[in-house]
């Protein structure tokens, strides 16, 4: 009964392991494909499907681009007709919005 014991014991170890390293490997493979996204354009529609975690999809160039986690920092901030810009390579996230007098002022998010 003991040695049944210890395998199973070992068995539970061996795939919390596995499924701490699974959470570690999708969070680094999330955050480089994060870095690795590019897009920009003016923002034309904003919706919330039913689903998504409160995150929006944006419609900038025709073409509709789902938040991620790491875009989530800018869905309390955007409105349609802001301009968009995410370089490859970086994290940060530039929103321009024309003031009163029509000129254009950015926000980073970093």
């Amino acid at each position: 009964m003991e040695k049944i014991r210890k395998i199973v014991l070992s068995i539970v170890v061996c795939m919390f392991i596995v499924f701490i390293i699974y959470i570690i490997y999708s969070m680094y493979h999330g955050k480089k494909e994060y870095v690795q996204r590019k897009y920009s354009g003016i923002i034309s529609e904003i919706r919330n499907l039913e689903g998504n975690r409160d995150l929006p999809d944006i419609r900038i160039n025709n073409q509709w681009i789902p938040f991620s986690i790491d875009d989530s920092k800018v869905k309390h901030y955007i409105q349609v007709g802001d301009s968009i810009v995410k370089k490859s390579g970086t994290e940060i996230i530039d929103i321009y919005r024309k003031d009163l007098n029509g000129d254009w002022k950015v926000k980073t998010f970093k």
